[in-house]
């Protein structure tokens, strides 16, 4: 148990420092194979099965960062933390204290510190690029919760215009019926990551209100897209940059 919080320990600390993200499934696998690994090697006197307890333990943590030298740099860093909390660990079983205690409360706290400053980045996200924006088509309006996205580059091939996307679901109560048959629906290309260019199913609304505090921006010349997916649980809408400068 103790090998193993520390094994546990050792490799979230090293993922910081290398800005790996480690899912938690993730952590509690290599930890364990860690925790295995580190068994080995001290109870072994053997210089060979010491080696290939390390070798053992760096081939499973290759997979994480696919790269030699950051497989590396993660090994070593993973080693350098948990020989230092090893000797730690020893200290305070040698004065009478119970060091998985300290252990197991400090992952806990950090865990909690970890949620908390996640949702403090999330907040401060939202305030900072979250946008309240009415839709308004065909004399029909519906406000929706947008975010800034920096890398929309979307617009209209033939008018020019930005292109702003929102969820079907967040828009369906004010299209109209046979929507999808208009003639003056826009089309308008996309290219996803990794896959094939496709497109969006668009219109052109009769004007957009973009909220940010107290100051509203008044759009006309913009389309608006429509996806089937859902973007985010925070927001229904993402914008453009260009959406903003052509108020």
């Amino acid at each position: 148990m103790g090998n193993f919080i520390l094994s546990y320990a050792a490799l979230t600390f090293a993922a910081k420092v290398l800005n790996l993200k480690l899912s938690f499934k993730k952590n509690l696998f290599f930890s364990l194979v860690g925790a295995v690994m580190a068994e080995v090697y001290l109870a072994w006197p053997y210089i060979v099965i010491k080696l290939l307890a390390f070798s053992v333990f760096f081939l499973s943590i290759y997979p994480l960062t696919k790269s030699p030298s950051s497989a590396g740099k993660l090994f070593l860093l993973t080693l350098a933390f948990f020989f230092f909390l090893n000797g730690a660990y020893h200290a305070l079983i040698s004065t009478g204290y119970y060091p998985e205690i300290f252990l197991f409360t400090g992952l806990i706290l950090a865990f909690i510190g970890e949620y908390a400053y996640k949702q403090y980045q999330r907040i401060v996200r939202l305030k900072k690029y979250g946008f309240s924006l009415e839709i308004i088509y065909l004399g029909e309006k519906v406000t929706v919760q947008s975010f800034l996205d920096t890398g929309n580059r979307l617009s209209d091939p033939q008018l020019g215009w930005p292109v702003v996307v929102v969820e079907y679901r967040a828009v369906k109560k004010i299209l109209p019926d046979g929507f999808f048959q208009r003639k003056t629906l826009r089309r308008i290309p996309f290219r996803g990551v990794g896959r094939e260019q496709g497109f969006f199913w668009g219109f052109i609304p009769d004007e957009l209100k973009i909220w940010k505090d107290d100051e509203v921006i008044r759009v006309k010349q913009a389309v608006v897209a429509i996806t089937f997916q859902s973007l985010n649980s925070d927001f229904q809408a993402l914008l453009s940059e260009e959406i903003l400068k052509s108020a």
